[in-house]
């Protein structure tokens, strides 16, 4: 969890560490996958949706890229002091746009602050 709130991996490895938690809740048998008798995105549902309420991997990075993005709009720290000296150069933070060559910390980042109340 630590290193999912400092970063944002690619949803392909986010997808891989899914597979892994599927494979040891069902596990093989004789050399072969056992049967998923639910999906994993099904068992992330809440328990009174029909879940086991577990977390999404994808939930979980959305929720600390939206932290992130609110820390770097409320807070003056270190790190965000560091970041709007990186990427807000030029213009403010809120408009600046994600190119190549930056963090896919701050493209996460750039994704979520999209979904701000008073960006919609």
């Amino acid at each position: 969890m630590h290193l999912l709130a400092a970063i944002a991996p690619p949803k392909a490895v986010l997808k891989q560490i899914e597979k892994y938690l599927t494979d040891f809740f069902w596990g093989y048998s004789d050399g072969k996958k056992k049967y998923h008798w639910v999906s994993w995105k099904n068992l992330c549902y809440a328990k009174d949706e029909g879940g086991e309420g577990f977390q999404s991997l994808n939930d979980i990075t959305t929720s600390f890229a939206m932290k992130r993005w609110w820390q770097l709009r409320t807070h003056d720290n270190l790190w965000s002091k560091f970041m709007k000296a990186k990427y807000g150069k030029r213009t403010n933070i809120v408009v600046r746009k994600w190119s190549s060559g930056q963090s896919q910390s701050w493209k996460e980042m750039e994704i979520k602050k999209c979904t701000e109340p008073h960006m919609i």
